[in-house]
């Protein structure tokens, strides 16, 4: 499904946990287009396991980036599809 890609500057949450040194770190905001399955998928996973989206996101690329260098990355993403999108 083909998708635009949303990247704005935000500040990270300090989880309720007030004076915490890295309450403020710089963050960066997606947003993302996935198909209604992936995106169905998602919503129950969060759901059922008590989490946000958005933190499933976060450790899915946290893991994937973990996998190698981005030469290896480049080609496992080009071999599951992934393109450039652009309007």
């Amino acid at each position: 499904m083909g998708g635009g890609l949303i990247i704005a500057p935000t500040k990270a949450s300090s989880n309720g946990r007030k004076g915490h040194a890295d309450a403020y770190k710089p963050q960066i905001k997606l947003s993302v287009n996935v198909s209604a399955e992936q995106g169905e998928r998602l919503r129950t996973l969060a759901f059922e396991q008590r989490v946000s989206e958005s933190s499933i996101v976060q450790v899915a690329l946290h893991l994937f980036f973990q996998q190698g260098e981005d030469r290896q990355l480049g080609a496992t993403l080009r071999e599951h599809g992934a393109t450039l999108r652009r309007k």
